[in-house]
Parts: structure tokens; sequence; C-alpha cells
């Protein structure tokens, strides 16, 4: 069994700069469309994470168009101590706990909990929201914390994808924790890889 939480290490650099608050949005869509292309090009190639007798079927991923609303800015509150969430286990990578990110979408004041893999450096958030199992994979998907140009930091959800085990059952993923769960629908990001149910309904 595998384990998986970054879905393209090694493959894409996101946002290898500090993020600018208000990018320009012409520039912004055209790095999503090219992390977008680059990531359908990877599931393509010998390292994909599909299953060996899916990848000749393979069509593009799904994504919602991309929509300013749900690239929020916000601070983060780092723990003095950062918590254990999952200890090494096999192939397992231990999970840490090390921040609250606070922001406000949709004029509401949330917080996640912010996640780091081992020694990884990056920062990433686990959530579930009111999509889940109608227009998104049912357990959850993942997005990056990016640290802005004045020290802030921003939680791109237009960049949010699903942990590899939605597209292989082999790969073992960690959960996002009861507490990141946003009673909100969040329409941005990778969908369903399958269309398996109608999307749309309240």
């Amino acid at each position: 069994m595998l384990f998986s939480l970054l879905v393209l290490v090694g493959c894409v650099d996101v946002h290898p700069r500090p993020a600018p608050l208000e990018p320009v949005w012409t520039d912004y869509l055209r790095e999503i469309e090219k992390f977008r292309r680059a990531k359908d090009v990877f599931f393509q190639s010998e390292k994909s994470p599909l299953a060996a007798r899916s990848c000749g079927s393979f069509s593009g991923l799904r994504y919602y168009p991309p929509a300013a609303p749900y690239r929020v800015v916000g601070i983060l509150q780092r723990y003095k101590t950062a918590a254990l969430r999952l200890p090494a286990d096999g192939d397992k990578t231990p999970m840490n706990a090390v921040a609250l990110f606070h922001f406000t979408m949709s004029g509401k004041k949330q917080a996640l909990e912010v996640w780091q893999a081992g020694d990884s450096a990056e920062l990433t958030v686990l959530f579930t929201d009111l999509t889940n199992g109608r227009e998104t994979y049912e357990a959850g998907r993942y997005a990056i914390l990016e640290k802005a140009e004045n020290g802030m930091y921003i939680l791109d959800f237009n960049y949010a994808y699903n942990p590899y085990c939605h597209y292989n059952h082999d790969f073992i993923c960690p959960l996002p924790p009861p507490a990141n769960r946003l009673n909100a629908p969040v329409r941005a990001g990778e969908k369903l890889y399958h269309k398996t149910v109608a999307e749309g309904r309240p």
C-alpha cells in the first residue's frame, strides 16, 4: 500500500515565489490553465496514480471554473508545539498539525487546521465541504497554503485537489480532521474524476 498526500511532488511547482495578494486576473487564469495541463500530462505518465488499466482511457481531470472568491487571504496562527495527527506506520508519512489558518470566505469567518508531512516545508490543508459526495470526492480534498508578499498567507481553493486514493484504491490517504469541515459548498478546484452523480442539485 502506498501513502498519498502531495499530488505533484517533483512534477509541478505551483508557486515558487511569494504569491501576490491581488494577481493580474488574466495572468492568474493562464497559470491555472498551465498547471491543469501539466497535471493531465503527469496523469498520463509512468508516475500516474491511476491504475494501469485506467491510463488508456484517461481524458483529463474535471474542474470548476476559476473563481476569485475562492482565493482567500488570511493569517497563520502557529501552534507553540506541533501536534502529531498521524504517526509513521510502514509506508505512511507522519503528519503534524502546525497551525490554524484564519480567513473570511463569503462573509463568514473560518479557521482550518494546517498540516505538514514529515520533513516537508509545505503547508497543507485537508478539508471537507458541502460538495463532497455529489460534485467532489466524498472523503474531502487538499489545498496548499502559500505565503503572500506581505507575510500573510493565501489558501487558493482553485488549486484544491483530490488525494490519490480517489483514483486508485492501492493508495492510503489521510482524512481531513473533523474540525476542517466547511459548512458551505466550495465549488473550486478538482471535481469528481468520474461524473457518477448529478451535479447542481440543492
